[in-house]
């Protein structure tokens, strides 16, 4: 967890498990060429490994594996083997973009498969337990707690329903009456414990890496928004990298770049909370700072 790339990703998930909107955050991780040669099929030692840790100890971060999608058909057939594969092969793919590592459209459109998949399983999970909770019917003499579970047994359609004996979480479990709906204890204990977890528990746990506390201040700069960012600059020229790419499709890579050794440049980053304002991160705090940072 201690290397740059991984205390970056591990910085991303903090801050957005820290949304006041509560995103559902999910890693998917994508395709490794390496993955696909006769030597890597022992399903190990990709860096997913190292995102799977991350995941389960933050708790509510699920991850998706593109190697468990993919593993299958690597074991059971030399066809799936990329060994012999060149860059010119995989950009033939049309799969990925032609650095070789980027998906296309079509490379993405593999991905949202994986998502959709994963997604639409979760729906038809919620949906059983919907059907699993609803109330036991109650239409009449013949339903199987007798007629008594629908009138009270005394044949008016009113009163309890409790000579049916039947004990169960939720309105319904021997209830005809919305009412106890509001009334059942055990949803009322659990909004109880809710709230008290609520107010008794850190929103999130320490970083795993040693002080990778998120930003306080979440802001990302792209594209011409980094020019005003530009303080004393020696040697760097704002410049536009992209190039016309397939079918006349542009690709703008838009970046300070330095060509002499010794060049200098300064950002300006106001990283300010506002009002001296406290995360609810174990305590963390942080006042107003301004943050400059030194490119050499």
């Amino acid at each position: 967890m201690h290397t740059t790339e991984r205390r970056a990703l591990e910085r991303l998930v903090r801050s957005l498990l820290l949304l006041p909107s509560a995103p559902a955050v999910l890693l998917l991780e994508v395709y490794s060429w390496g993955m696909s040669s006769r030597a890597a099929r022992n399903f190990a030692l990709l860096p997913e490994d190292y995102h799977a840790p991350m995941a389960r100890y933050y708790g509510n971060v699920q991850l998706l594996s593109s190697r468990a999608v993919l593993h299958p058909l690597l074991t059971g057939s030399s066809g799936a083997w990329v060994d012999n594969l060149s860059a010119d092969d995989i950009a033939a793919s049309g799969l990925y973009q032609p650095d070789g590592i980027h998906p296309s459209n079509a490379g993405h459109r593999l991905y949202a498969d994986v998502l959709i998949h994963y997604l639409q399983g979760l729906a038809h999970s919620e949906l059983a337990l919907a059907s699993a909770a609803q109330p036991m019917p109650a239409a009449g003499p013949e339903n199987a707690f007798g007629k008594a579970a629908a009138s009270g047994g005394d044949g008016s359609g009113s009163g309890s329903s409790s000579s049916n004996g039947l004990q169960g979480r939720g309105a319904g479990y021997g209830s005809v009456d919305a009412g106890t709906a509001d009334a059942d204890p055990d949803a009322a204990w659990l909004a109880r414990l809710s709230t008290g977890l609520e107010r008794a528990l850190p929103l999130l746990p320490p970083p795993m890496a040693d002080g990778n506390w998120e930003s306080g201040s979440r802001r990302c700069f792209l594209n011409h928004d980094v020019q005003p960012l530009v303080g004393s600059n020696d040697g760097f020229e704002f410049v536009d990298e992209g190039g016309t790419l397939q079918n006349g499709w542009v690709r703008h890579k838009f970046g300070l770049v330095a060509k002499s050794p010794g060049a200098s440049l300064t950002l300006t980053l106001d990283t300010t909370l506002g009002g001296g304002a406290t995360d609810r991160v174990w305590g963390k705090s942080e006042g107003c700072l301004c943050v400059c940072v030194c490119v050499c």
